[in-house]
């Protein structure tokens, strides 16, 4: 087995900084829950779009099924975001975008019985 640590570190930090994840950005994901399929899928399309309102300054994936997409009957969505360092150091436009679009989701959505979980530099993205 060849343990060439300094080549595995190489090209994995270059992996990471083409790619927009740490160390180079800070990464949220917001997990969405319901019993309702449908019902989930929808309320994560409706955060997603207020969330949309920050892609100037955020990276803002499409919802997608989580990889294990049902748990206990329960069916889960999941949105990742990225902010990069370089432009948001602390994570101030992050919390911002999330907490902004929350407020509206829970102010207009009706989905507003749909559950939602943030989780900002979760330690896994599964």
């Amino acid at each position: 087995m060849d343990n060439n640590y300094k080549a595995f570190y190489e090209n994995e930090i270059l992996l990471r900084q083409q790619n927009y994840y740490p160390p180079f950005s800070r990464i949220a994901i917001v997990e969405i829950k319901n019993e309702d399929e449908q019902k989930a899928k929808q309320a994560a399309i409706d955060f997603n779009k207020r969330l949309m309102k920050f892609s100037d300054k955020l990276i803002i994936l499409p919802p997608n099924e989580a990889i294990i997409a049902k748990i206990k009957g329960i069916f889960r969505y999941q949105i990742m975001i990225k902010s990069l360092r370089r432009t948001d150091p602390n994570g101030k436009i992050l919390r911002n975008a999330l907490m902004n679009a929350f407020a509206d989701y829970n102010q207009k959505s009706r989905f507003r019985d749909v559950k939602l979980y943030f989780d900002i530099d979760p330690q896994s993205v599964i």
